[in-house]
């Protein structure tokens, strides 16, 4: 599995993600922040679970860093 080429402007909007959304936003904004913090929270369980399981044979899995994820 490739793992994407973040730039650090991705990085910096993945890691505001674990602030509180600002408010006066537009309500699609809102919703855009939501999926967002929503599809980070799946990728880092799958991650933790492809890590943990036992039957997995093949190349060393490495999951991907994301910045400050700890908090969602």
């Amino acid at each position: 599995m490739n793992t994407p080429l973040y730039t650090p402007s991705d990085l910096l909007r993945i890691e505001l993600l674990h602030y509180d959304t600002p408010l006066g936003i537009p309500a699609e904004v809102v919703g855009w922040r939501d999926l967002s913090r929503k599809l980070l929270a799946h990728v880092e369980a799958l991650q933790n679970e492809h890590v943990t399981c036992k039957n997995y044979s093949g190349e060393k899995f490495v999951p991907f860093k994301f910045p400050n994820t700890t908090s969602l």
